[in-house]
Formats: C-alpha cells, sequence, structure tokens
C-alpha cells in the first residue's frame, strides 16, 4: 500500500484549463448578476429620491405658508425629518450600487 501524502498531485495541463474555464465561467455568472443587482439598487433609490424631493419641497413650501392653527401643521416637521431618513435610505442604496458597480469594473473583490 503506498504511503498517504498531504500534497495534492499536481493536475495535468488539459484539467488545468478545465478548472480554470469552469472558474472563469463562474465568475462571468457572479459579475452578472451582481451587476443586475447593482443596476436595480441605482434605479430604485435614484426613482425613491426623485419622489422624496417631491414631498420634501411640498413639506418645506407648506410649513411657513399654513397658519398655526391649520391642523395639517403639526405632522408637517414629523414629515419632513421622515423624508430626511429615506433620503439616507436612498443614498445608501445608492452608495451599496456604485460601490458594487466599481468593484466590478476594476475586477476588485
Amino acid at each position: 500500500m503506498p504511503p498517504i501524502s498531504l500534497i495534492p498531485k499536481p493536475l495535468s495541463i488539459r484539467d488545468a484549463r478545465k478548472v480554470n474555464i469552469a472558474q472563469l465561467l463562474w465568475g462571468v455568472e457572479r459579475l452578472s448578476k451582481t451587476d443586475q443587482v447593482c443596476a436595480i439598487a441605482a434605479a430604485a433609490a435614484h426613482g425613491l429620491n426623485n419622489e422624496l424631493t417631491v414631498i420634501l419641497n411640498s413639506v418645506s413650501d407648506s410649513i411657513p405658508t399654513l397658519e398655526p392653527g391649520h391642523p395639517a401643521r403639526p405632522d408637517l416637521p414629523d414629515l419632513h425629518v421622515a423624508v430626511l431618513r429615506c433620503s439616507r435610505i436612498a443614498a445608501g442604496l445608492l452608495e451599496f450600487s456604485a460601490t458594487n458597480y466599481f468593484r466590478l469594473l476594476f475586477l476588485v473583490s
């Protein structure tokens, strides 16, 4: 019985090429899926940011124009803060998509 070796046998050139092609194909598939996720995150962030801008402008314009006794006036500062929180979430989505997109672009993992 031959001794057990912990050192793996070297691959033949043909087997090494098969492994490299499989790794390359897996990498391309992974990049493609990650690229799609980044594109979806960016699109969602931009759409969310556009809607939040409309809401923020409406709330900001309404605060000084409503009379002090108006029933909607007490809710406007809370709406303003909520919109700002949501805009930070949109910024985080944009940062995620941009960071991962540039990683894909420069093949940094």
